[in-house]
């Protein structure tokens, strides 16, 4: 694991990496490199400007797969892909997915096991979204 990693010219910060080693009972869904964008505001959610900037990041360094922590959620309304939901499904036909992981989400889990059900659920759900009537 790495934090607050720069790149060379030292413009470009990400939070965390952690290199996924792709067990068979763990991430093997998920790429061997995962960058991690961590957002601990109290007052305001993740907006799309701030998705497609760590997207950004993610593609000048050869990624495909982020993940977005944090504490307030995106922006938008999920159902119908307004702003910061809809700059997930832009960033996405671009090649590059980015997984959004919310302080409700953490709280709910319990064990590692609920950690890749988590992130395999959220996974799918980003590439095709089910609408649940």
């Amino acid at each position: 694991m790495a934090r607050d990693v720069y790149d060379n010219s030292t413009d470009q910060e990400i939070d965390l990496i952690f290199w996924n080693d792709q067990a068979q009972n763990g991430l093997h869904f998920l790429p061997p490199i995962i960058a991690f964008e961590c957002k601990n505001w109290y007052t305001r959610s993740v907006n799309g400007r701030e998705l497609s900037w760590f997207a950004s990041k993610l593609r000048n360094k050869g990624l495909n797969l982020g993940i977005v922590v944090s504490r307030s959620g995106i922006t938008g309304n999920k159902s119908r892909g307004t702003d910061g939901y809809g700059e997930l499904q832009n960033i996405l036909h671009d090649g590059c997915k980015i997984l959004e992981i919310s302080l409700h989400d953490l709280e709910k889990i319990t064990d590692t096991n609920q950690v890749v059900a988590m992130l395999r659920e959220k996974l799918r759900n980003l590439v095709i979204p089910l609408n649940v009537r």
